[in-house]
């Protein structure tokens, strides 16, 4: 909601315009001349007067400019200002205002400047910025029903920068008025959301309640009667609850989705409870299970959620279907979650033509919103099934097709771990190397990580770059010294130094293999190629035992 500038005489704090000044003695009478910036604040005064606002911004603006120190400078900066808001110069218009506050904030044009400074910030979606001039114009403002409308929008700045709490209070000061106020009855469903979100549920709920019974705004009535329903579901009194959700599916008329949304509480209830049988029983009763509305896909999908959950997968593939395939909901977030769990029905029946009903699924998705998170999380089902059968190839295409950022952030680190592994046995090692280098770099503490220095050194170990090989596998014994892994990586470390004839590093490390694994299975060999180190670098008595 935008504010708007009052329909009251906000701005039009216009000076009466004197006449020069006469002074009369006993002795003689003088007329005393107009000072200079006298004569030009009270010109730009007359072209303000008579709205002449484009001709008098410029006059202020010298008069300002020569005597920035004059008494008036407080009422020209403000009436600049006005003329600058009436001539669309916002940035100007903010400027004068802003000098306005800092001349004179305690002046009589404080309370107009703060709420024009409260309006643009609040309107350009600013609403922290906006917060302290709504209060000096509630404070400095001297007409009641400005000052409150003022109230109310800093209440609105105060809900919507995420201030719940001083939001509440500045509400209820809107709805302790006595002043008449267009906006009491938004005040008031406001304040019951926000009471609600607080977890205060009774005092929110009476809010409602009031509004059901009270409200002339019919908008307003329709959403606290659905509310107050919706509340009293699961409160001691539900046969009340369900009096209100009757009502509003006969009665809602401002909101046609609202009658639809009655029939949904009751569906979500029952699934909140996990009484999927009722859930079943509630699907398609009532006039609306016929409506094309939002809320009739809605109702559809739990439906369709109850039958699968009840392992009754072909009802639920088939209320899916219908979702998905329907002219009205397809394009809906319903339909695409549809079609989605319709895939996931095909994969727990160990469907084997998954791939081809994900490709046929993303086909769709995509002229409808190529987009979509959906699209991703379909590849997603193809990629893992392709992987699980040893399809590496394909599997790999279908995982670089995944946008991450179109998916759970939970599935991105496996899914570019698998990627990178795929890619390698799929014969790219290359590639594949640099996502599994890029993984654990990315995600260092993503317990498959050391799974993915294995794969990296051993296939460098293969490709004959043992450089990079004895890295990886350094890296894991000294991050990962617990983990399975290690005790193999510790083994390579020294194989790869004896191929490479570096007899010293192969001695430490078959002897830093002994420390840490003292039973391990190549324990004699150990002790073999140790013995053999230390005899060729003719260290013989130790070599001995």
């Amino acid at each position: 909601m935008k504010v708007p500038f009052s329909t009251y005489l906000l701005f039009s704090c216009i000076a009466l315009l004197g006449t020069p000044s006469v002074s009369f003695s006993q002795e003689q009478i003088r007329a005393v001349p107009i000072q200079p910036q006298e004569e030009l604040f009270k010109f730009a005064n007359l072209l303000y007067g008579n709205q002449n606002f484009e001709e008098a911004a410029p006059k202020y603006m010298r008069f300002l400019t020569e005597y920035p120190k004059s008494v008036n400078a407080p009422t020209a900066w403000y009436r600049l200002g006005d003329c600058q808001r009436r001539l669309k110069n916002v940035a100007e218009a903010k400027k004068a205002f802003q000098q306005v506050l800092k001349l004179d904030p305690n002046g009589p044009f404080a309370g107009f400047a703060s709420y024009a400074m409260a309006v643009y910030t609040f309107n350009e979606n600013k609403f922290d910025a906006s917060l302290p001039y709504f209060r000096i114009a509630t404070n400095k403002l001297k007409d009641p029903k400005i000052s409150l409308e003022a109230q109310f929008f800093y209440a609105q700045a105060l809900q919507l920068a995420k201030s719940n709490e001083e939001a509440i209070a500045a509400y209820k000061t809107v709805l302790a008025s006595k002043v008449p106020n267009l906006y009491r009855e938004r005040s008031e469903l406001e304040l019951a959301k926000l009471l609600l979100a607080a977890g205060k549920k009774d005092e929110s709920t009476k809010h409602f309640t009031s509004l059901a019974a009270n409200a002339k705004d019919p908008s307003i009535r329709d959403e606290a009667t659905f509310k107050a329903g919706i509340l009293g579901l699961d409160s001691a009194n539900p046969e009340k609850a369900e009096a209100f959700l009757l009502s509003t599916l006969k009665n809602s008329t401002s909101n046609p989705d609202f009658r639809a949304q009655a029939q949904l509480a009751l569906l979500l209830r029952a699934n909140d409870r996990n009484d999927l049988e009722k859930v079943t029983v509630y699907y398609g009763a009532g006039p609306l299970g016929k409506e094309k509305s939002q809320s009739t896909a809605q109702m559809m999908l739990i439906a369709a959620n109850a039958y699968r959950k009840l392992n009754k997968l072909a009802k639920a593939i088939e209320i899916y279907g219908k979702i998905e395939s329907d002219q009205n909901f397809r394009k809906l977030p319903e339909g695409r979650m549809a079609g989605f769990q319709k895939l996931n029905c095909f994969l727990e029946a160990g469907d084997p033509d998954i791939a081809r009903w994900v490709d046929k699924y993303v086909a769709n998705q995509s002229e409808i919103d190529p987009d979509t998170p959906f699209i991703d999380l379909a590849l997603l089902i193809k990629a893992e099934r392709l992987y699980e059968n040893k399809d590496y190839k394909n599997a790999a295409v279908t995982y670089r097709n995944v946008r991450p950022s179109n998916i759970d952030p939970k599935y991105v680190p496996a899914r570019h771990y698998k990627m990178g592994w795929a890619l390698i046995e799929s014969g790219n090692e290359p590639q594949g190397l640099d996502i599994l280098g890029e993984f654990a770099s990315d995600w260092p503490d993503d317990p498959r990580v050391p799974s993915a220095l294995v794969k990296r050194a051993m296939t460098f170990q293969t490709l004959e770059n043992y450089e990079d090989a004895l890295s990886n596998y350094q890296t894991l014994t000294k991050r990962f010294p617990s983990d399975p892994n290690s005790e193999f990586s510790m083994q390579q470390i020294a194989l790869i130094h004896a191929q490479l004839q570096q007899i010293r590093p192969m001695v430490e490390a078959y002897s830093n293999l002994l420390k840490r694994f003292p039973n391990t299975p190549i324990k004699a060999e150990a002790h073999y190629w140790i013995g053999g180190g230390l005899f060729d670098l003719k260290d013989y008595k130790p070599a001995i035992p």
